[in-house]
This record gives structure tokens, sequence and C-alpha cells, in this order.
């Protein structure tokens, strides 16, 4: 299963990429220096232990400056297994994360047989093309900008303690599945 999850990796280059921030305090999807992803593998004690491992998973934060936003837990069992695949939205939604699985399950059925690679799409990509003139577009792209400039003048940045702190508070007020 990790053979075929580092074929993924290959067809996906975001399944690889960290996150570095320049001096300019911009964001960016590098794949050097990267920590492999973490893949656990926990004995299946009963055909819902895997929510255990859910509610366990969810609670822990992700490193991405040092490895890629994403993690696998096998919940084995002799004969049944649960894949668990647990990602940060920065690098996949709920259909990337499907494609992701079908890619999985066919790399490791038949190995090699994957294909190219697929380049992440830009923000840009997802925008519809502007087609004609609209008021309600140049409305919007105003307020954007006038938003972006005020948060240029008054920028908070947000270190990977902040968000540790953010992830642990949130969990404290929080049970899964209540």
């Amino acid at each position: 299963l990790q053979a075929a999850f580092a074929e993924v990796q290959r067809r996906h280059p975001l399944l690889s990429a960290r996150i570095v921030f320049d001096d300019l305090h911009r964001a960016w999807f590098v794949n050097q220096g990267v920590k492999p992803v973490d893949f656990s593998v926990v004995q299946r004690r009963s055909p819902t232990h895997w929510y255990e491992v859910v509610k366990h998973e969810m609670k822990v934060p992700f490193r991405p400056h040092e490895q890629p936003m994403i993690r696998l837990a096998l919940v084995q069992g002799e004969t049944e297994s649960d894949l668990l695949i647990l990602s940060g939205h920065s690098i996949s939604d709920g259909m990337s994360l499907v494609i992701i699985l079908r890619d999985l399950l066919t790399a490791y059925a038949r190995p090699g047989r994957l294909g190219e690679p697929v380049p992440p799409l830009g923000v840009t990509d997802l925008l519809p093309p502007r087609t004609r003139f609209s008021l309600k577009g140049i409305l919007t792209a105003l307020y954007a900008r006038y938003g972006n400039s005020r948060w240029r003048r008054h920028a908070h940045r947000f270190a990977y303690e902040d968000y540790l702190a953010v992830n642990t508070d949130f969990w404290q007020t929080r049970e899964i599945g209540r």
C-alpha cells in the first residue's frame, strides 16, 4: 500500500509538497526537503474501530512546513481493513480525495499503470471566463481590491505556533460525533 501511495504521489505533486513562506509572507508549495507522509497501521478491534481512529487522527495537527498535508491510517483486520485518508483543504477537496483513492486502488492493483503526473490547477483556472460587462463583477472586484489593500496595511501574520494553539483550543471544546 505504501508503494502504491508513492506512485500516487508521483502523479499528484501536492501530495509530496510542504509549505514555505518567503520574506513577503507569501506561501509556496515546494517539493524539496519534504518529510514522508505519516502512514500508520492500527490493528482493527471491531467493525467500528475505524471511527475511534478518525476521532484521534482529526485532532492531530498537520505539520505543513515539514511534510504534505495528508496522512493515511490503515485499520487492519484479518479479513477486513479500513483505509483512512485525512487531508488539509489547501491541497485537496472532497472530489480530489475521491480521485486520490481511485488512483491509490489502481496503483495497488496494477502497479506502474497510473500515467503521467497531473499538475495542480491554479486559482484562476477555476474562475469562469468573463464574457460581458457586469456591474456586479466590477463592484465585486473593487470590494476585493479594497479589502486586500486594508489587509496589506494592517496585516496579521500567523505562525505555526498560532495554528497549534487554535487546533488545541478547538478540540478542547468539541467532541466528534456529538
